[in-house]
């Protein structure tokens, strides 16, 4: 399930709202009441507790993103609060994260 959904979260957060989004689900889904739901909760934070780590699902994940980077990337750019692109230096860090993730996923036909 998609972290934003699991802590209903919007794309365009910020991280003080993804731990706000936290916090009051671990309210709500304590341990040892619900240690599956508090699981949930756990794994979804560390996917979107910060900018680079949403971008990284935004961008990558089939889930929340079955357009591909390209078509999200030009939706990120049009959220609310985002008037125009990122600018060169989040755009390098972006590509960087792209290779980093490419060279991670290894092909078997690659030595």
């Amino acid at each position: 399930m998609s972290p934003f959904t699991v802590l209903k979260l919007p794309f365009a957060c910020s991280d003080e709202q993804a731990r706000a989004a936290y916090h009051e689900c671990l309210r709500r889904h304590p341990p040892e009441l619900d240690p599956e739901g508090f699981q949930a909760i756990q794994e979804a934070y560390q996917r979107v507790r910060t900018e680079e780590a949403r971008a990284k699902w935004i961008l990558f994940n089939k889930e929340d993103c079955p357009d591909g980077p390209l078509a999200t990337l030009e939706a990120l750019v049009h959220l609310p609060g985002r008037n125009s692109p990122p600018g060169e230096e989040a755009f390098s860090r972006l590509l960087e994260a792209c290779v980093d993730a490419s060279e991670k996923s290894v092909s078997p036909l690659r030595s």
